[in-house]
């Protein structure tokens, strides 16, 4: 058993600049070639480690929920220096119209029979969980920036923004209907271990987080737990 997040070499790091700095579709193709030796050299180790639930290490995300909400219609990240954090945003309602993680554990699956691991061996694949992308707003403390929990933290929209949802129920159902496509079409694709991560009920037992829920005023910690459990 492990998280799944393993410490990235260097020229993986370089990676996440340059798809910024030169979105063009060669360069794409180069730091994918970039990550996927990394990734196979990392199943190799795993491998060798006598581990068997294998990841990619999540080489291909800066970020660990980066290339989730980027992979929705609606979605993608920006970074709040105040924050020192990328934290997702909405350009409008969210929508799954593709697989996003499917690939990328094809790869990882692949390699594994490279190796003769397969049936001995499985590969994982980790997404953020649902509350990830709901909660962020709860806890900026910086400039709004239109998250989806804009009504959590009653900021609104930034200038230039329209609000993405009106109710955060409407979020929740756009959220369930995500994430059963992407885990349907992780079935379909063969995988049959995926890992939901979540550091957002851990900071529902914080006092500093559970203040700022009870001041933003639409939750406490409690009853936002209570929605997190039952959606």
């Amino acid at each position: 058993m492990q998280v799944g997040s393993w410490l990235r070499p260097e020229d993986v790091i370089e990676t996440y600049d340059s798809r910024r700095d030169d979105p063009s579709p060669e360069n794409a193709a180069r730091c994918r070639a970039i990550e996927d030796k990394a990734i196979a050299a990392l199943v190799k180790r795993q491998l060798d480690l006598g581990l068997r639930s294998i990841t990619d290490g999540e080489f291909r995300r800066a970020m660990f929920f980066a290339q989730f909400i980027e992979g929705l219609e609606g979605g993608k990240q920006t970074y709040l220096p105040e924050m020192r954090f990328f934290v997702p945003i909405t350009t409008g309602r969210l929508k799954w119209v593709k697989p996003i993680m499917v690939d990328d554990w094809k790869f990882v699956n692949a390699e594994i029979k490279k190796a003769g691991k397969g049936g001995v061996a499985h590969a994982k694949s980790v997404m953020p969980s649902p509350t990830m992308l709901h909660y962020g707003g709860a806890t900026n403390t910086g400039q709004w920036v239109n998250l989806t929990t804009y009504q959590l933290a009653k900021r609104g929209p930034a200038e230039g923004f329209t609000s993405a949802y009106n109710d955060d129920e409407d979020l929740f159902q756009d959220l369930i209907q995500i994430y059963r496509c992407e885990l349907t079409a992780l079935h379909k694709a063969g995988c049959r271990y995926v890992q939901f991560d979540d550091t957002v009920l851990s900071f529902l037992a914080d006092p500093g987080e559970r203040e700022i829920i009870k001041k933003a005023g639409d939750y406490t910690a409690d009853t936002l737990f209570d929605k997190y459990i039952w959606y």
